[in-house]
């Protein structure tokens, strides 16, 4: 994933730069280090004025200013550990920043070289990526696996791998042998299943009908409604009545005072 940019105040100087960075990759990314990176090289008490292709880079920088930007809500962000360090860089050299938006692929000659650098900096043997040991505001962080940091919304980006492993463990149970079956066929589609595991067919958001038939799903799925000698068994009071068999169906009928729902 490459970026670039170009110095434009004083063409003469010919400054520009290229690099490039892994993991999570995305074009808003790519961006964002563009932007951390010319702004490290400015001198102190600079008004810098940065014009970018990337409207979502600009709605988030100047979201960071807003009162209702907690720092809860910081840590909710894409890309926080940049954004931190760019506001730690802009504090430390006291930077007027000022970004404007560029139309992408519009003929403006500055952009053109700009995208040209980023190529070029895809081909760049040495990947740039930021510390988070150096980023004093950034008071933690999270690896995954001890190989990356998790630089994104930490409870979304979890949610997947929490859910394949709660899965893994439901379906590796002896008595799912046939549902882990499906599932390594990939039969199973779990992301409806989810869905469809919280659905709500009541009116009410919360109640304890809502409850009782969530309840009685996860049985169904997981093979876990009693089975008949399992109530007679445990609940002999209950089923002493009449009984009453269909031979040529071959099935057994209790009269008792449970409810089937089909």
């Amino acid at each position: 994933m490459g970026f670039g940019w170009i110095l434009t105040n004083d063409i003469n100087l010919d400054l520009k730069f290229s690099g490039k960075t892994v993991e999570w990759a995305s074009s808003t990314r790519a961006e964002i280090f563009a932007i951390l990176t010319c702004l490290i090289i400015c001198p102190p008490n600079s008004h810098v004025t940065i014009f970018t292709d990337s409207q979502c880079a600009i709605d988030t920088y100047y979201s960071l200013q807003h009162y209702k930007m907690t720092p809860r809500r910081l840590q909710k962000l894409n890309n926080v550990l940049l954004w931190q360090a760019i506001k730690w860089i802009i504090q430390s050299l006291n930077l007027t920043i000022k970004l404007n938006k560029v139309q992408a692929h519009s003929g403006n000659t500055y952009n053109d070289i700009a995208d040209t650098l980023a190529k070029a900096g895809c081909e760049q043997p040495d990947i740039i990526s930021i510390s988070p040991v150096g980023v004093k505001p950034q008071k933690g962080y999270i690896k995954f696996n001890e190989e990356f940091i998790i630089d994104r919304n930490i409870r979304k980006t979890l949610k997947k791998p929490i859910n394949f492993r709660n899965i893994e463990r439901q379906i590796s149970h002896r008595s799912l042998h046939i549902i882990k079956t499906f599932t390594l066929e990939q039969r199973i589609n779990w992301e409806y299943t989810q869905y469809w595991m919280s659905f709500n067919p009541f009116h009410k958001a919360t109640s304890q009908t809502y409850s009782k038939h969530v309840s009685w799903r996860m049985k169904c799925s997981n093979y876990a409604l009693p089975t008949l000698d399992a109530l007679n068994r445990n609940y002999p009071d209950i089923l002493k009545g009449s009984l009453v068999t269909d031979g040529s169906l071959g099935f057994i009928f209790f009269f008792s005072p449970f409810e089937v729902l089909a």
